[in-house]
């Protein structure tokens, strides 16, 4: 095993093989995942979520300018 593969499994050891330490880990993931749900939940639910963030120019038209530029191109083109 490399380097990192048993670091992975002596820290798994030591978590399963230890009942304090399980309970420890089962609820900090616990935690970790209502933190997560909660987060979600409010930004789903905050009204003023557009608000909070400046609208966006899209990506994929093209700016006026290239626009122009590409038509001056094309007539020394023809």
């Amino acid at each position: 095993m490399n380097p990192v593969e048993k670091a992975v499994f002596s820290l798994t050891r030591a978590i399963l093989g230890n009942k304090k330490a399980r309970t420890a880990f089962i609820l900090y993931a616990c935690a970790l995942h209502l933190l997560v749900m909660y987060t979600t939940w409010e930004c789903a639910l905050s009204g003023s979520a557009q608000d909070q963030f400046q609208k966006q120019r899209n990506p994929f038209v093209c700016p006026p300018f290239i626009l122009t530029l590409l038509g001056l191109l094309n007539g020394f083109t023809q």
